[in-house]
């Protein structure tokens, strides 16, 4: 049997399940639970109704101690997400008893079996993935968002595994913030030197585990009927695309309503949009428009890209990364 983990709310409730239901088709039949620590109620309730087996739902009066509804009130709603992660792990092993635990963010979707990750971890105790940065985004981004990635990581309920996530824990609990501060950005930048603070450690070296930071300018991507492909351009080894991290989507209109799709500062080629980017937003918006339609409530914002912050509106004028939605969906 599998475990995962994820945490999300309202606003990340659409790419949330695109996740669940991506994770689902692509375990191929193995035995799994995920457990989803839903930080609203009104989530809470919609996901209850939509029947997914192995989805375990654990709602806020169960999760939230005393000291997470003091952070709740005192912090962003992105700042308490982060902190949630390591607690909804440790959740898992001081409350469900389990002995092993891999933590998934809700923005990701898979395209190939994610146990293939988790079974390398072997007889260490933490599993953690690199950002695997291109050299371009290394130098822009690294500062802020660390070697490593919290996206997917496995850890053992042992000696130290415990050890690694009540540390984590802790210090998320004294300082998580969306801003850096003393060597520390949010709950990512804590991980940095894990391999010499821990034993145990394990980073993760099957390269199928990619986001947009890594993607553009590292890899080739190539698809056949049943997988999609990634080359690394420089170790030329090619490996399964397990997961894509879909992290930046942003979705903007002007004042004329016309619709724009933000990707982040990112350089991609035509193809990452068509075999990633394209079939994912058609079917968040689906998702979406589904929602809206059963609940009456909007689940996908659209901003006013004209109310955005400068530099946003300079890569809208010169076209870097921001595309129109029809542009996207017709790829």
């Amino acid at each position: 049997m599998y475990y995962f983990c994820t945490v999300f709310n309202f606003y990340y409730l659409s790419r949330a399940i695109l996740m669940l239901d991506s994770l689902d088709k692509n375990m191929n039949g193995k035995s799994y639970r995920i457990y989803a620590f839903v930080l609203d109620n009104e989530s809470f309730e919609i996901l209850s109704k939509l029947e997914k087996p192995n989805v375990i739902l654990i709602n806020p009066d169960d999760f939230e101690d005393s000291t997470l509804r003091r952070l709740r009130v005192e912090r962003s709603i992105a700042e308490y997400c982060w902190t949630c992660t390591s607690h909804s792990i440790y959740f898992c092993f001081k409350k469900l008893n389990l002995s092993m635990c891999t933590y998934i963010d809700a923005d990701l979707y898979f395209y190939s079996d994610p146990t293939a990750l988790v079974d390398e971890l072997g007889k260490d105790s933490v599993l953690i993935t690199l950002h695997r940065f291109s050299w371009v985004y290394k130098w822009l981004y690294s500062r802020l968002a660390g070697k490593y990635c919290v996206q997917f990581m496995t850890f053992r309920n042992n000696k130290d595994g415990l050890e690694a996530l009540t540390w984590w824990k802790d210090k998320c609990v004294n300082w998580c913030f969306a801003r850096y501060e003393d060597g520390k950005f949010g709950d990512q930048l804590y991980l940095n030197d894990w391999c010499h603070r821990f034993n145990g450690i394990h980073v993760l070296k099957n390269e199928g585990a990619l986001g947009p930071w890594s993607i553009a300018l590292n890899y080739k991507v190539s698809q056949n009927q049943k997988h999609i492909y990634v080359k690394n351009y420089f170790s030329r080894r090619n490996y399964n695309l397990i997961f894509y991290h879909f992290s930046y989507l942003k979705f903007y209109y002007d004042g004329r309503k016309v619709k724009f799709l933000d990707l982040g500062s990112f350089f991609f080629k035509k193809t990452f949009i068509k075999m990633l980017y394209a079939p994912y937003v058609f079917e968040l918006l689906s998702v979406s428009e589904k929602l809206e339609i059963d609940y009456k409530t909007i689940f996908l914002n659209y901003s006013d890209l004209s109310r955005a912050d400068l530099k946003t509106k300079l890569r809208g004028f010169f076209g870097i990364s921001i595309y129109k939605l029809s542009f996207i969906l017709n790829n």
